[in-house]
């Protein structure tokens, strides 16, 4: 299960957009990758560019589909933009999304 979670929530926290391109271990174990992201892909969350994805990034099927054929385990939000909230989130009153459940529209 997973919320849907309004800005307004989480705009009380230091709050910071992670763009996720570059392959590290946390999306790669036992290769050989950098141990951390680079610092680069991480920015002060501004509200006001923010957009739901309308796709599942390129960059993810691509990391789906060669770990399919490695036979190896693949990791469930690798090259997937996140928002990072340094903070409590209030969840009393949102929607949840069940992972079976197919998305009725872009984003949602």
């Amino acid at each position: 299960m997973f919320f849907e979670i309004p800005i307004e929530r989480i705009q009380s926290h230091a709050t910071y957009w992670y763009r996720w391109q570059a392959p590290w271990i946390n999306g790669y174990p036992g290769e050989s990758v950098p141990s951390v992201p680079p610092l680069d892909e991480f920015e002060q969350f501004d509200a006001t560019r923010y957009r739901e994805l309308a796709d599942v990034p390129s960059a993810h099927v691509a990391y789906l589909e060669q770990r399919s054929a490695d036979g190896r385990r693949a990791l469930m939000f690798v090259h997937i933009p996140h928002v990072l909230v340094a903070g409590p989130i209030e969840t009393g009153g949102l929607r949840t999304i069940d992972w079976a459940d197919a998305p009725t529209s872009a984003g949602g």
